[in-house]
């Protein structure tokens, strides 16, 4: 049974077989974000192996970029089709054996280890998808808020938990094939618990070809979510090679500039910043939500102000100021001041938390919930595309301003100045965040009218059995 009864709207106590459901989503989000995250730490010791430049380098994640968007436009078309249960078990399985594949690989396979990471990146994009997914299944009302608080908690320890862990790595030169190798052999025992206590659902039935085209692109006639996936897409022209070239940008920066860093070596910079930032979505996390709930009900610290339901997108643009500004001091300060560089770091954690969880609420309240798995996977499929010639792109100008010199100065520079010839792009993400307010009510109330009416229609049907 789930914990709340459709048909009274009245929630239950969660039986043992959800709890372990509860638990084990976020703590498989918590190992695959470990995952992504920490093979960004591991890029100096890839680098070495390999004997590849920044722009080769950067294909590891421009390939996993395709791959992404092939699987999210394949998603958006069939995701609301799909048994969630069986497509969530394989996928982990593939993640898994994609994963540990990439160790056996030589230091002449360069390119058969992209491959193999672009597959287990699919993969794993596929699972996460699910995830949200099957919390809305298994779980209703402040149990599905608990749910997805939990998912995000268990991002923000993975972003702490990757750059701590594989920066000792990197500082002691232990080698690459550890660091990857980490996740998937934790997962293992979560995925036979989720095969287990997983529940199914009856598959919705194929429709014909022009009905799928149709309900998919149905999503894209709501205009906050159409700005919402604009303003993404836009963003991630900067945010995925901020992220990607992060590490390799502290790390060139503590040997270039050891004063600005007094004299702390990058191990400790690394896990600084990133408990910093980590620190910051904690905050976001627990703040954030609720200011919110406090300006949409016009209470507590906002009795001020008279209730509205443009609260959640007030704050998304919010979020999304915060996290512009961020960038963009980030990328001035880091050779000149600690203090400003990682307090930039916190106001990107507060911004990057609230981001994710305002995107999301935004996304869910928008579309008709027949149309949440398309919606998803849509809005991830324009963050691929963002990401996908971004990386490269900031690569190759990274090697033309560097040329073939290996000093950290003239690589920190090289990276540096081409993530700052894309200023514009986060401003423009965040003046499209603003466009948002204007169309919000409105399609929330069109989306609860949509969901009424198909809950009228089935009510007979229901009441039947």
């Amino acid at each position: 049974m789930t914990n709340e009864n459709s048909s009274t709207g009245i929630e239950k106590t969660l039986s043992c077989r959800d709890w372990i459901v509860m638990v084990t989503l976020p703590c498989m989000l918590l190992i695959s974000s470990y995952d992504s995250l920490g093979l960004l730490s591991l890029l100096p010791l890839i680098q070495e192996y390999f004997g590849t430049n920044d722009a080769q380098t950067a294909s590891i994640n421009t390939s996993g970029a395709i791959g992404h968007a092939i699987t999210f436009t394949a998603m958006w078309l069939f995701g609301d089709y799909l048994p969630k249960k069986a497509a969530f078990v394989v996928s982990v399985v593939l993640w898994i054996l994609f994963s540990l594949s990439t160790i056996l690989v030589t230091s002449e396979q360069f390119w058969l280890f992209v491959l193999l990471r672009a597959l287990a990146s699919v993969s794993l994009e596929v699972f996460r998808i699910l995830v949200n997914i099957l919390q809305a299944e298994h779980f209703k009302g402040k149990y599905l808020t608990g749910a997805i608080t939990a998912a995000f908690v268990a991002q923000a320890v993975a972003t702490l938990l990757s750059s701590t862990v594989n920066s000792i790595f990197v500082s002691n030169n232990s080698g690459w094939r550890l660091g990857v190798s980490i996740a998937p052999i934790l997962a293992s025992p979560l995925l036979i618990l989720s095969a287990i206590f997983l529940r199914s659902r009856p598959r919705t039935s194929l429709p014909n070809p022009s009905a799928i085209a149709r309900h998919a692109i149905g999503v894209l006639q709501i205009p906050s979510y159409l700005l919402l996936a604009v303003s993404n897409f836009v963003s991630m022209f900067y945010a995925i090679p901020l992220n990607f070239w992060m590490p390799t940008i502290l790390f060139n920066a503590v040997e270039a500039h050891p004063e600005v860093f007094l004299g702390l070596s990058f191990p400790m910079i690394s896990s600084l910043n990133t408990l910093i930032v980590f620190v910051g979505a904690i905050l976001g996390l627990t703040t954030l939500p609720f200011l919110m709930q406090a300006l949409e009900s016009g209470s507590a610290l906002c009795s001020c102000f008279s209730p509205t339901i443009l609260a959640t997108a007030i704050f998304n643009a919010i979020s999304s100021s915060f996290e512009t500004v961020a960038y963009l001091i980030q990328m001035t300060m880091i050779s000149w001041s600690l203090p400003i560089f990682t307090t930039a770091s916190f106001v990107d954690g507060i911004g990057g938390c609230g981001i994710q969880l305002f995107n999301l609420q935004i996304t869910l309240t928008t579309t008709p919930s027949n149309k949440r798995a398309s919606a998803l996977s849509l809005l991830r499929l324009m963050v691929a595309l963002g990401g996908m010639p971004s990386t490269q792109i900031i690569g190759a100008i990274s090697d033309y301003f560097r040329g073939d010199s290996t000093d950290p100065i003239d690589r920190l520079n090289g990276i540096r100045t081409a993530l700052l010839y894309t200023w514009f792009m986060p401003v423009v993400s965040t003046i499209l965040c603003f466009f948002i307010i204007r169309f919000y009510k409105r399609d929330v109330e069109k989306a609860k009218e949509i969901d009424q009416r198909n809950e009228e229609e089935t009510a007979p049907l229901i009441s039947e059995k």
